[in-house]
C-alpha cells in the first residue's frame, strides 16, 4: 500500500529460463541479452499495477551498461486507471477467445468455455501482457537509437 519511487541500473543479467528462450530470441532480434532481460524486468514491474514504469538510457562513455529503470510509485487514484485499462483488456481477450471458439472449435468439436481457454488464463496473468509490452517497447526503443547513431 505504500509504494515507494525506484531507479535501477541493472547489471549483470542473466537468462534463467528453461531454455534459455530470452537468450534465443535475443540473438534471432539482435538485441543484446542485457536490453532484453532488462525489458522484462519492467514488464515485471508493472505487472504489479502499482508503478509507472520508464526506461532511460544515459551515455555508454560514463558505463556500457547505460540504462536505467525508473519505477514511479503510483498514488490510490491513479490505480483506478491501471485497472480500468486492464479490465478492457481482459474483456477484449475474452471476446478475441469466444471469436477463435466459434472459427476453429476445440479438439473434440466443441467450443471451450472461455473461462477456461488459455487466452483466458493469459488476460488474468497481467504479468505476461506486461512483459511482453516491455519488450516491444524496449526494441522500439533500441531501433530508434540505433537510427539516431546513423
Amino acid at each position: 500500500n505504500y509504494g515507494v519511487h525506484v531507479a535501477v541500473m541493472p547489471c549483470c543479467q542473466k537468462d534463467l529460463s528453461p531454455g534459455f528462450t530470452w537468450k534465443a530470441a535475443s540473438k534471432n532480434l539482435s538485441v543484446p541479452v542485457e536490453k532484453v532481460m532488462d525489458l522484462l524486468q519492467c514488464g515485471k514491474v508493472m505487472a504489479l499495477g502499482s508503478y509507472d514504469v520508464r526506461m532511460k538510457v544515459i551515455d555508454s562513455k560514463i558505463t556500457p551498461q547505460n540504462r536505467i529503470i525508473i519505477c514511479r510509485a503510483l498514488m490510490e487514484n491513479e490505480l483506478s486507471i491501471f485497472e480500468d485499462r486492464q479490465a478492457k483488456v481482459n474483456k477484449a481477450h475474452s471476446r478475441l477467445e469466444m471469436a477463435y471458439q466459434k472459427a476453429h472449435g476445440n479438439q473434440f468439436g466443441k467450443p471451450k468455455r472461455p473461462s477456461e481457454s488459455k487466452i483466458s488464463r493469459f488476460s488474468l496473468s497481467s504479468f505476461c501482457y506486461s512483459a511482453i509490452l516491455g519488450f516491444v517497447a524496449g526494441v522500439a526503443v533500441a531501433s530508434v537509437g540505433r537510427l539516431r547513431k546513423r
